[in-house]
């Protein structure tokens, strides 16, 4: 659907290469096997758009920096306390809690050197949304609503799937209606995947998952899951599958691709 090795290439060129235990971890934390999501999405916005790859690879890189830094700092003892992630040791548990954090801190950093300026705010803006919803997700451990759940999600995870979409969008020449229809789109996504991922967790074993099954209601979280019951979950992820997908209208057969990724947020869990 995407070139992920394009999109490693361009993590490549940008990562530190010297052998500092510092670069270490970040080289070892960005190509710890994900699935360049993020990335790859912003490359199908562009190219439905007809803008051009190497405009978009430095945007895409600086995001899948971000996401693999909230990701390290997800993991450690203080958040969720996680040893595993993609089937391998998580950072901390590779390098330890001090080169983790700072890991983490570096990447962050060195997105916002390489994203091009004229996005730089909206990363900025999408990286805010995330970190307060971090900071819900762990004020509302006991039992979150429904609405309150959302709430964290649409912040936490689909915030950075919609500046993808948007940042991809802008950097395209998109049109405002578009870089509006596509962010919605991305919202809508985000908060698919997100439900689908609480699905995994709670259906899954470690191995198909590359991380502990059940980390979520070993912390107390709660999930789509537990709050609604599995198939109720699985209904409403496919309600916001259908909406992303009714956000594409505009733009025609040419988000064929686009709809195919939205799908497969889903068709996880199937």
């Amino acid at each position: 659907m995407f070139d992920s090795k394009m999109i490693d290439r361009e993590l490549k060129k940008h990562l530190p290469k010297d052998n500092l235990i510092l670069s270490r971890a970040m080289r070892y934390s960005v190509f710890a096997g994900g699935k360049r999501f993020r990335p790859g999405l912003m490359l199908l916005v562009a190219k439905m758009l007809n803008g051009k790859a190497k405009d978009i690879l430095p945007a895409a890189a600086a995001v899948e920096m971000i996401h693999t830094f909230t990701l390290i700092h997800d993991d450690l003892p203080c958040m969720d306390n996680s040893d595993l992630r993609r089937g391998v040791l998580t950072c901390h548990k590779k390098f330890g809690e001090d080169i983790a954090l700072l890991a983490g801190d570096a990447l962050n950093t060195l997105a916002f050197k390489i994203c091009p300026p004229q996005v730089v705010a909206e990363l900025a803006e999408a990286l805010l949304d995330v970190v307060k919803g971090q900071v819900l997700d762990l004020g509302y451990i006991s039992s979150p609503s429904l609405s309150q759940l959302k709430r964290i999600h649409l912040l936490k995870t689909a915030a950075l799937i919609k500046v993808s979409a948007k940042i991809a969008a802008i950097l395209s020449g998109a049109k405002p209606k578009e870089v509006l229809a596509l962010s919605c789109y991305g919202e809508e996504m985000g908060l698919a995947f997100q439900i689908a991922d609480d699905i995994l967790d709670f259906v899954s074993d470690a191995k198909t998952l590359g991380k502990p099954a059940g980390a979520d209601s070993s912390n107390n979280k709660s999930t789509y899951p537990l709050i609604l019951g599995l198939e109720e979950a699985k209904r409403l992820a496919g309600r916001h599958m259908r909406k992303a997908l009714s956000e594409l209208e505009v733009f025609g057969k040419k988000a064929l691709q686009l709809a195919e990724l939205a799908e497969y947020s889903v068709r996880r869990i199937k």
